[in-house]
């Protein structure tokens, strides 16, 4: 397996602090052009896909702080992230980063570790980043050995469905990192009158995930570039000049036609691309000679080849044809003959074998994207 791991450092970019408005513009701006983990998290979801395009393609990024799980997060992840640093050393960070080798790839950690002498950012074997999380679920991430290392992630689980490891393994690949720190804390879905938010469960819990380097292939190889393709196209179909002036059709409509038109180009767009991934696949894995592959997890699909046999096909048939006798006899010689016919001639049957087929399938799990 080809590793995505690197020695270049991962670049940051501005920080947006909310107590300085100045400072939101910068952050916006060096986000844009890219993809973040939360995005790629996300971009199997239709209505999430279409909603971080539109975002994308506007430049209007919807600040959700008002939202009760949104404000409880940013609450409680400071608390959160100084009991993390506190307990295993890993920095808190604000800043979204860049990856060297294409800065389109972005990631922003709760957490990174730093170097304890000279604080530069550790990269490499090295290297652990954080991620917190908050829910009224219980975000276990699955199966885990005696100090928290996940072993297996627990299929279908709130962690499993939200995507998080997708998320995750994005994160490490943008920050050359082979480990992070999953903490959660789950809370009880009450919204406090007095503080707008929600009371924990309990002390926070966490897990180690360990780098992935099959699935982050598959999210730099084929994820990513479809994202952008459709993000770029989206851009590509808005063309202000091309409507016609307010005082001749409505500015509400003029948003509509636009609306369709980037959705056309976005199905238009990923419809090739996902042909051209599909028929890549099926020459590299489908064929006379290639193994069967029995449901290979992903993380966020399912991929299975399999072999089928179609049944036999059978033909029976008479070997004597009797039509030229019974042309001379009568009606009543021709039933005798009939019933002789039928009682001493033998069927003669040849059953073709079913030719062995291979077919591929690809089957997309809940909240997630192949």
């Amino acid at each position: 397996m080809t590793t995505t791991l690197t020695d270049e450092r991962p670049i940051p970019g501005p920080v947006w602090d909310k107590s300085k408005p100045e400072t939101r513009q910068p952050w916006l701006d060096f986000r844009a052009p890219g993809i973040t983990a939360t995005q790629i998290r996300d971009w199997g979801n239709a209505s999430k896909r279409r909603k971080i395009i539109d975002e994308k393609v506007s430049g209007v990024f919807e600040d959700l702080s008002h939202l009760p799980y949104v404000a409880h997060g940013n609450r409680r992840e400071p608390v959160i992230a100084e009991w993390a640093q506190g307990r295993f050393g890993i920095t808190p960070c604000e800043n979204t980063f860049a990856r060297p080798d294409n800065p389109r790839h972005l990631a922003s950690p709760d957490g990174i570790s730093l170097d304890p002498f000279t604080r530069e950012l550790l990269i490499g074997a090295d290297a652990v980043v954080m991620e917190i999380k908050t829910s009224k679920n219980d975000l276990t991430p699955g199966l885990m050995d005696e100090g928290r290392h996940l072993i297996e992630v627990g299929v279908g689980s709130p962690f499993d469905r939200a995507g998080y490891y997708i998320q995750i393994q994005w994160q490490m690949y943008v920050m050359n990192a082979t480990a992070t720190l999953f903490v959660y804390e789950q809370h009880d879905d009450i919204v406090n009158p007095e503080t707008g938010t929600f009371t924990p469960l309990g002390p926070p819990e966490y897990a180690w995930i360990q780098r992935d380097d099959a699935l982050i292939q598959v999210l730099v190889d084929t994820v990513a570039p479809r994202a952008l393709a459709e993000i770029d196209a989206a851009r590509v179909a808005l063309k202000p000049d091309d409507l016609p002036p307010a005082s001749t059709f409505p500015s509400e409509d003029a948003v509509l036609v636009q609306e369709v038109v980037l959705a056309r180009t976005a199905a238009s767009t990923a419809e090739t691309s996902r042909e051209r991934a599909w028929n890549t696949l099926q020459e590299k894995y489908v064929g006379e000679g290639k193994p069967d592959i029995e449901k290979l997890d992903l993380g966020f699909a399912w991929f299975t080849v399999s072999t089928s046999t179609p049944a036999p096909k059978v033909t029976r048939r008479v070997e004597t044809d009797w039509s030229a006798v019974k042309a001379g006899l009568t009606p009543l010689q021709v039933k005798k003959l009939d019933a002789l016919i039928e009682k001493h001639t033998k069927e003669v049957v040849t059953t073709t074998p079913g030719k062995p087929t291979q077919k591929m399938t690809i089957t997309e799990k809940k909240g997630k994207s192949a």
